[in-house]
Parts: structure tokens; sequence; C-alpha cells
């Protein structure tokens, strides 16, 4: 049930991330509030990127999953942190 938690919490955290560094907060907001909501993308950017995947290997070795689920998992970990990348892609452009 952890695992579950962490994967989804990283993909909302995905969707966050996305929305505000693209084009949600400039069609909310316009100006200096634009920027914040940057800014603050970029800070949340780190513990996304780096903690979440982490979190969730800890909770993999502790699962007692088979293998295969634990790579297939992996798989998808790999792929969401490249996920987390391309949304942080037009900030640093």
């Amino acid at each position: 049930m952890k695992l579950r938690a962490l994967v989804f919490l990283q993909i909302a955290c995905i969707v966050f991330l996305g929305a505000a560094i693209r084009e949600g907060p400039n069609a909310v907001f316009s100006g200096r509030w634009d920027e914040a909501a940057k800014r603050l993308a970029v800070i949340i950017y780190l513990p996304v990127w780096i903690g979440i995947p982490i979190l969730v290997c800890r909770a993999l070795n502790r699962s007692g999953l088979p293998a295969w689920k634990r790579w297939i998992i992996a798989g998808i970990e790999a792929a969401l942190v490249y996920a987390t990348m391309l949304a942080m892609l037009p900030a640093v452009q």
C-alpha cells in the first residue's frame, strides 16, 4: 500500500511540475506570480527527482515481492524519473 501511495504521489508531483513550468501559471497569474510558481516548482523538483525514487526503492526492498515484480516497478520508476526531467525541460531551456 505504501508503494502504491508513493508512486501516485510521484505522478501527482510530476503533473504539478509540468503544469507549473509550462503554461499553467501563465494562464492564471501574470508578472511576479508566474516567476514565483516556477521557482516553487524548481524547489519541489529535487525531492521529486531524487527523494521519492529512493523511498520507492526502500519500500520495494521491504515489500517481499517476487524479483520480476520488483524489476517491473523499477522500470516504472525509471520512466517516472525521465518524465520528471521532461517536465522541467522548459524551465532550463
